[in-house]
C-alpha cells in the first residue's frame, strides 16, 4: 500500500469512527467523542492495514522491463540484419540462382518498397488496435519471411520472403518504438530513442561482419541466425508486453487512406528505384510518375479534410517545427543511406579491396551511430537539442567533403575516418530530432507519428540511392573515379542544404 493510499484510508478511518459518535438529538457531533481519537491512535491504524514488499514489487518491474528491452532489441536487430549482409553478397545470391543484376536487385529493393508502403497504416492500426497486437504480428511475419529465405529454391520465392520482410518491418518499427518510449518520460525522451537507434546501428554492424564471413559459410546461415532471434523476441513479448493503453479500437480505422498511402508510395518508389535500371523515360517509368502525380491530391484532400483518423496526420506538419525536424531527419537519412551504397562499390571495384576487408571498414559506420545515438541523451544534458542537431549535421557534412575527395590510393584509414564522423553526426540528429517530434505529439499518436516520419525517410533515401545509381552508370559505370566524386558532390549539396535548414530550426527554437 503506497504512502498516499495509506494516508487516505487513514482519514477514511477516522471519519468513520467519528461518525459513529453523532448524537440522536439534533445530529450534533459530540466535540467530546472526537477528542478521544488521539493522534497515536489514529497512526496505530497502520497495524490493521496490509503490508506488502516493496523491494519484491520493485525487483518483478524491473525484471519486467529488462526483459521487455531484451524483445524490443532482439527484434530490431533482427529486422535490420539481412539488409546489410545481402548487399555485401548479392554476388553470390546472383551466381547461385544465375540471374539478372535487375532482377537480383529486387533482393535489396523489394523490403525497402515493402516497407514504406505500411508504415503509415501500420502505425495507425498499432494506435487503433493496440501496439502490442503490431509488435507481435510484425515478428511472426518476420519468422515467416526468414524461413522463405532459408528454404527458397527460385529467386522469385527469396523476392517473396524480402517482401515479407518488408512488411514485418513495417509493424515493428512504429509499433516498437511509441512502446519502448511509453517507459521514459517525455523529458527523457531521447534516452530510449538513443536506445533505439544504437539497437538499429548494432544490426547492420552484426551483419557487415556476417557478410565477411559468408566467403566461408552460405548466405542462407543469415537467415537461420535471425530466425533465432526472432523466436525469442516473440516468447518474451507475448509473456512481457503489455497492451498499450491508447488502445483505441473503437475508433474507425482509415481504410481508404490506407490504400491511397500505399498505391502513392509503391508508384513512386518503384519509378524511383527502376528508374536506373529501365531508364527514366521507359513506358513503365513514366506510369509509375503519372499514377503517383494523379494519387497525390486525391491523397492530400482526403487525409487532411475527410478521414476522421487519417493514416497521414498531414496537419501535424502545420506546425513549422515538426514539418521541419521531419524534413531534416528524412535528408539525413538519405545522406547516411546514399554514401552507404556507393562506398562498397568504390573499395571493390575501384580499390580492389576483397568482401571481407569492404565489410569490416564498413563496421566502423553503424557502430559510431549506435554509440553515439546512446550518448546523445547525456549530450542534451549540457548542450541544448537544437545545438546539438546543427553540430550533428556540420560533422555529417564534413564526411561529405572526406568522400568528395577519394582517390584510387585514399588509405583504409581516411575511409575508417569518413565513416566514423557519418555514423556520428547520423546520430546526433536523428535521436535529437526523433525526440523532438515524439515529444510534440500526442501519446496516442505516437506510433502513427513515427509510422509516417519512418515513410519519409524511406522515400528520402531510395531517392537518394537511385540518384547515385544513376551518377554511376551515366558517368561510366562503378570503376569510374570521377563518377563517385560528382555523385558524392550532390550527396554533399543536399548535406550544405540540411544544415542551412538546421539553423533555421535553431531559430524557431531559441527559446
Amino acid at each position: 500500500v503506497s504512502t498516499q493510499s495509506t494516508g487516505i484510508i487513514k482519514k477514511i478511518i477516522f471519519l468513520k469512527m467519528a461518525a459513529n459518535d453523532l448524537t440522536s438529538e439534533n445530529n450534533k457531533i459530540n466535540n467530546q467523542s472526537f477528542r478521544k481519537f488521539t493522534s497515536e491512535q489514529i497512526e496505530n491504524i497502520d497495524d490493521s492495514l496490509p503490508k506488502t514488499n516493496d523491494n519484491s514489487t520493485e525487483n518483478t518491474k524491473r525484471t519486467v522491463n529488462i526483459l521487455s528491452y531484451i524483445a524490443l532489441f532482439t527484434s530490431v536487430i533482427s529486422s535490420y540484419l539481412s539488409t546489410s549482409v545481402l548487399t555485401v553478397v548479392l554476388p553470390q545470391v546472383k551466381a547461385e540462382f544465375t540471374a539478372t543484376d535487375s532482377s537480383v536487385a529486387w533482393v535489396i529493393i523489394a523490403p525497402f518498397v515493402a516497407s514504406a508502403m505500411l508504415y503509415s497504416p501500420f502505425g495507425r492500426a498499432a494506435d487503433t488496435f493496440g501496439r502490442k497486437k503490431l509488435w507481435v504480428l510484425g515478428n511472426v511475419l518476420g519468422a515467416i519471411s526468414f524461413i522463405l529465405a532459408i528454404m527458397a529454391p527460385r529467386l522469385w520465392i527469396l523476392i517473396i520472403s524480402r517482401i515479407l520482410s518488408g512488411i514485418s518491418l513495417a509493424a515493428v518499427v512504429p509499433s516498437g518504438m511509441a512502446i519502448f518510449t511509453s517507459y521514459y518520460d517525455i523529458k527523457e525522451r531521447a534516452t530510449p530513442i538513443g536506445y533505439w537507434n544504437a539497437a538499429v546501428g548494432t544490426a547492420p554492424t552484426i551483419g557487415i561482419a556476417f557478410g565477411g564471413l559468408t566467403e566461408f559459410i552460405s548466405w542462407r546461415w543469415i537467415f537461420f541466425i535471425q530466425l533465432i532471434i526472432s523466436f525469442i523476441s516473440i516468447v518474451i513479448s507475448l509473456l512481457v508486453l503489455k497492451e498499450s493503453q491508447t488502445n483505441n479500437s473503437e475508433r474507425k480505422f482509415d481504410y481508404y487512406g490506407s490504400i491511397f498511402v500505399v498505391i502513392w508510395t509503391c508508384s513512386l518508389l518503384i519509378g524511383i528505384n527502376q528508374g536506373p535500371v529501365l531508364g527514366w523515360f521507359d513506358w513503365r517509368i513514366i506510369s509509375c510518375f503519372i499514377i503517383f502525380s494523379l494519387i497525390s491530391p486525391i491523397l492530400a484532400y482526403y487525409e487532411s479534410s475527410v478521414a476522421q483518423n487519417p493514416v497521414l496526420p498531414l496537419k501535424l506538419l502545420n506546425d513549422p517545427i515538426i514539418a521541419l525536424a521531419i524534413i531534416i531527419l528524412s535528408s539525413s537519412f538519405s545522406i547516411f543511406f546514399g554514401a552507404y551504397i556507393l562506398t562498397p562499390f568504390f573499395m571493390i571495384s575501384v580499390q580492389n579491396y576483397s568482401i571481407g576487408i569492404t565489410s569490416l571498414v564498413h563496421i566502423f559506420r553503424p557502430a559510431s551511430f549506435a554509440l553515439t545515438s546512446i550518448g546523445t541523451s547525456y549530450i542534451t544534458k549540457y548542450i541544448i537539442p537544437p545545438v546539438v542537431n546543427v553540430i550533428g549535421m556540420l560533422v555529417l557534412t564534413i564526411s561529405l567533403v572526406l568522400f568528395v575527395t577519394l582517390e584510387q590510393s585514399t588509405s583504409i584509414l581516411w575511409l575508417i575516418c569518413a565513416f566514423m564522423l557519418q555514423g556520428i553526426g547520423t546520430g546526433l540528429v536523428n535521436t535529437v530530432l526523433t525526440s523532438l517530434v515524439t515529444s510534440k505529439v500526442n501519446t496516442e499518436l505516437q506510433s502513427t507519428i513515427n509510422g509516417m516520419a519512418a515513410m519519409l525517410r524511406s522515400i528520402a533515401s531510395s531517392t537518394l540511392m537511385a540518384i547515385m545509381i544513376s551518377f554511376l552508370a551515366q558517368l561510366g559505370g562503378a570503376t569510374v573515379i570521377k563518377a563517385y566524386q560528382i555523385a558524392f558532390s550532390f550527396t554533399l549539396g543536399c548535406s550544405i542544404t540540411t544544415l542551412l535548414l538546421s539553423f533555421i530550426l535553431l531559430y524557431l527554437l531559441r527559446e
